[in-house]
Parts: structure tokens; sequence; C-alpha cells
């Protein structure tokens, strides 16, 4: 899920491909939805007096925008696990962008036309002045561009869009990248390139301070975490790697620790998004943070790591993620608006009631949506695109 919940295959766990599910995956998709649903639901919501213990305690979730950053990463481990191994396949490029299609248009594609046929009737009470972006924009994957140049996100209903534009774009560059290159020179050109993203964030922030968004929805600004991603899966994909990790267990808790001693110490200075330390390192470090757990996810062997990315509900949650992540601040905004007559906020007991209906409702929707209209036409995708898969050495 990636964002767009690639589906995937594998010989072995550690490969994924296009069919069939691995589960810790999922379950690493639910965790990051999960990370989503609580920014979006409860540190976007509630409002608290400054220097209370609620506010202390707010302030422990204020990483759960981080949700998104799993998912890139995500993305460029699942597209590059497929893509390396495909990289020999005459077929390449059609079976590549016919699956996307059918996985990722026909959903997104339904969201626009709900927003656009409602916008008349909602739009008074929803939108302020100043947010309507083009919505020919979001039909064409570029209202992040439209965003950075507003310096906002747009309505509130198809806000969380600017990530799906950010993967669209990447999946224009990714596939011709690693056809173009022989296996052994990837690595060092991922390295430059997710090198370059803190890089263009600085650069961007220099140019207009006053503009931080822009460092935050545009893709050569966020594609270290996709490309990490896929240099995880350069990895993955080597002979050995799986019986290296396994007898190499304490490499990847180790890196976790720091990687969540750095995490900490960037929320204790208060580096948020926006921030200095953010727009430098931060995103780069959130999105390593963000491949070691795939990595745990993937290879550990220790038994609370393999319960936890097990677990049924996160499962669940990965499983309907990319409906969710459409759905769900449509279903909020919508519940708020009809039963509390304003925008989602949580002030007392009636609005988290309303903010708990609009989790029931998408959690319904979405799950319904995966067994009625996605998981279908990832099938007709698969069924129009059944070649044998080309097997690209690695070093």
């Amino acid at each position: 899920m990636s964002l767009t919940d690639h589906t995937s295959e594998t010989d072995s766990p550690a490969l994924p491909t296009e069919v069939g599910r691995i589960v810790e995956l999922d379950g690493f998709r639910g965790f990051a939805i999960l990370l989503v649903l609580i920014w979006h639901y409860v540190s976007c919501q509630i409002l608290v007096p400054a220097g209370s213990l609620s506010a202390y305690l707010l302030r422990l979730m204020s990483y759960s925008w981080c949700g998104v950053d799993m998912f890139f990463v995500l993305s460029g481990y699942l597209l590059g696990s497929i893509l390396i191994r495909k990289r020999l396949s005459r077929d390449y490029f059609r079976s590549f962008y016919i699956r996307r299609a059918f996985r990722i248009l026909p959903v997104y594609y339904l969201v626009l036309a709900v927003y656009g046929l409602s916008r008349p009737y909602f739009q008074p009470q929803f939108d302020e002045e100043g947010q309507i972006l083009p919505l020919w924009s979001y039909f064409l994957h570029v209202q992040n561009l439209f965003m950075a140049k507003a310096s906002n996100l747009g309505t509130p209903w198809l806000a969380v869009t600017w990530s799906l534009a950010v993967e669209e774009q990447f999946y224009l560059f990714l596939p011709l990248l690693i056809w173009m290159l022989r296996p052994r020179f990837l690595p060092w050109v991922l390295v430059c390139l997710i090198l370059s993203a803190p890089a263009t964030r600085v650069a961007l922030f220099l140019a207009d301070e006053e503009n931080k968004l822009a460092s935050y929805v545009l893709l050569p600004c966020r594609w270290d975490a996709m490309f990490l991603g896929a240099l995880g899966a350069w990895f993955a994909l080597l002979p050995g790697f799986r019986e290296w990790m396994k007898d190499n267990q304490m490499v990847l808790f180790g890196t976790c620790l720091v990687l969540v001693t750095g995490m900490i110490i960037l929320l204790g200075t208060r580096q948020l998004m926006g921030s200095p330390g953010m727009i430098t390192i931060g995103h780069t470090w959130v999105a390593c943070f963000g491949l070691n757990l795939l990595m745990i996810a993937q290879f550990s062997e220790w038994r609370p790591a393999r319960i936890f990315f097990r677990n049924k509900m996160l499962v669940f949650l990965g499983t309907i993620s990319y409906g969710l992540y459409l759905y769900h601040q449509i279903v909020s905004g919508l519940c708020h608006m009809l039963i509390r007559h304003q925008r989602p906020q949580i002030c007392g007991w009636m609005d988290a009631s309303a903010t708990l209906l609009a989790l029931a409702i998408s959690v319904l929707i979405a799950h319904a949506s995966w067994h009625m209209l996605e998981l279908p036409l990832v099938r007709i995708g698969h069924s129009l695109t059944r070649t044998q898969l080309g097997q690209t050495a690695l070093p």
C-alpha cells in the first residue's frame, strides 16, 4: 500500500511481485493507515488547552502523520521488487501500467466524481475562499503542484490526494530508471536520488521561507522515502540476503534503536512538519525508520514482531487501506457537518461520537469497496497481463 495497496506474490517471503498477498506487508500497511487515521481523526481534531496534560499526551501523537511516509517506503519497496524482477519481460511497461491503472484509477476517479457532483451543495459550508484548486488538476494528478504554489492543500475532502499525485508521478519515473540501468548500477543511482531530496527541500525553503508546504508535497522533495524502499528491494533480491538477515537479527534491532532515538530527539525538539529539522534531515530519517520497520516485518524471527505484523486487525486495515485512505476525510467532514454543523473537531463527547461514527462508516465503505470494486478490478488487470517474469540476475 503503498497507498495503492499493491498486491504481491512470492517465490520466498522476501520477494514480493504481483499475485497473492503477504500477511506481514498487509500488517505494515495496516500500521501505516492506522497512523494516518490517528493523525486526521485525533491529532488534527482534538482541541485542548495549551500546557495541559492532554496537550502533552497529544504531542506524543504528533508524529502520526508519518504514516504517509511509511506508505511511500512500502510503495518503493513493492514496485522496486516487481520491476527489478520483470526488467527483462517483453511487456515490462504494458503490464506495469495496465495493472496500476486498474488498481488506482477507478476508485480515485469515483471519489473525484462524488466530490464534483456534491461540491455545489457542500462547498459553502466546507471549503474556505482560496482553498479551491482546479478540479482538472486532480484528474491529471498534478494537484500537488497547485498546492505547492498556493501554499495550501485545497479542499479538505481531497487534501489527502497530494500523496497519490506524488506516487503517480513516481510511477512515471521508477520503471524507466530500472529499465535503463543495469542492476549493479541501480543502488548507486538510488543513493544519489535519496540524497537529492533533502537538498531539494532545503533549496525550496531558502528560496521561500514562508511556503513550507512546497517541500512537503512535491515529488523531488519526497522521493527519498520511495527510493529508500526501492533500495531495500534491491538488497532483498540479492542471493542469500534472507539468510544473512536471519543470522544477523541484532543488526535490524540495533538499527531500529538508533532510529527510534533519533525520532525521540526530533519530537523532543519539536521538529514538526515544516520545521528546519524536518526539511533538512527529518523526513529522510523518518523514511529510514519506515524501511527498518518494513525489514523487521519481512525478515525478523522475533516472535513479538511477527505477532504484531500478523495482527488480524492490522492485516484487515491494510487490506482495505487504499479505499480507507481516500474515503475517511470525506466521511469525517460529512458526519461533523450533518450532525454537529461544524468542521471536524473534538471539544466534547458529542464531537467525539461524530468522529467515531465517521470511523465506523469509513471502514464499512472501504471494506465494501475492496470486495465489490477494487478486488474485481485488480483481477481484471492481472488477467489482461499474465506473462512470464523476466529474470534479472543481481550481483
